[in-house]
């Protein structure tokens, strides 16, 4: 397949985000690789390709649309190789799910091989053309990828108020609400064992979920993602994804070898449980889980 050789604006759109998080100077969470990256903040991977050297031609130019169709393939290439290397979960890999499933491995390549290159590819110094690739782990690349158990959760009908009990004599009203949260930060820092996943789950102490595929709907987790991943616990907070009050819940540690289980206290559990919104947030995805 031939390398359009120009700058694709539907690529440079790629990343569906709440808001302008991950800027330039944002500390990102990145896996690096020798050819590319997976960029766990903004939700990005990243690959490069290097074909060639240009043939040169009798009047000393450079033929050069055969070293950028191999610079092309080569970058598609290690793409998919990072690609395969995304944790869907703890125990599971995109390569895990590509070995058994046919069909999503077919998908996937279609995906892959649609990617047009960043920017016009480059022929270096050395006569070599290099082509750089990104792709989303979020839209249509989450649809082929997430399990089929994150399902669509439809919206609750709103039903007629009930009616309140008259007051007892003496009675007096509450002092106060509990204030409403808008999303949930895990705070993970310091858990070195952590690893970022499409699919990651938070467990109180018994081990029972107070966060996962159950409880997300599949539109907000192939948008977006079920969550995203940061370094700062202050930058966290102001990110429009869980403000304007989101619920602070502590990591204790990681369950077992499930490196994106996460365990929080049965404290925090309970003032999530406790939270009237949070089904509504939690089926949003709005979380962000930071990390070292």
């Amino acid at each position: 397949m031939k390398c359009r050789l120009f700058l694709s604006m539907a690529v440079l759109m790629w990343v569906t985000v709440f808001d302008g998080a991950f800027c330039a100077g944002f500390p990102e969470v990145l896996a690096e690789f020798e050819n590319g990256s997976i960029d766990w903040s903004s939700g990005v991977v990243e690959a490069s390709g290097v074909g060639g050297p240009c043939k040169r031609l009798p009047d000393g130019s450079r033929q050069e649309e055969e070293a950028m169709a191999e610079a092309c393939a080569a970058a598609r290439k290690n793409l998919l190789q990072i690609v395969e290397r995304i944790r869907i979960d703890s125990h599971k890999t995109v390569g895990d799910l590509l070995e058994r499933d046919p069909e999503a491995r077919k998908r996937l390549l279609t995906l892959i091989d649609s990617i047009q290159p960043l920017m016009t590819p480059g022929i270096r110094s050395d006569d070599f053309a290099e082509v750089r690739l990104s792709m989303s782990i979020h839209g249509s690349f989450s649809q082929i990828v997430l399990p089929s158990e994150i399902k669509q959760i439809d919206p609750i009908r709103a039903v007629s108020p009930m009616k309140p009990p008259p007051a007892f004599p003496g009675s007096e009203p509450p002092s106060g609400k509990s204030p409403v949260h808008s999303g949930m930060i895990v705070d993970a820092k310091g858990l070195v064992e952590v690893k970022p996943a499409m699919v990651p789950r938070i467990v109180d102490e018994a081990g029972n979920q107070i966060y996962g595929p159950a409880f997300v709907s599949r539109e907000y987790a192939v948008e977006s993602g079920m969550s995203v991943y940061m370094q700062e616990i202050q930058l966290a907070k102001t990110s429009s994804r869980v403000e304007p009050n989101p619920l602070i819940v502590k990591g204790l540690k990681t369950k077992n070898d499930g490196r994106s289980i996460i365990v929080v206290s049965n404290a925090d559990a309970s003032k999530l449980r406790h939270a009237s919104e949070h089904f509504s947030f939690l089926k949003q995805c709005r979380v962000i889980i930071v990390v070292d």
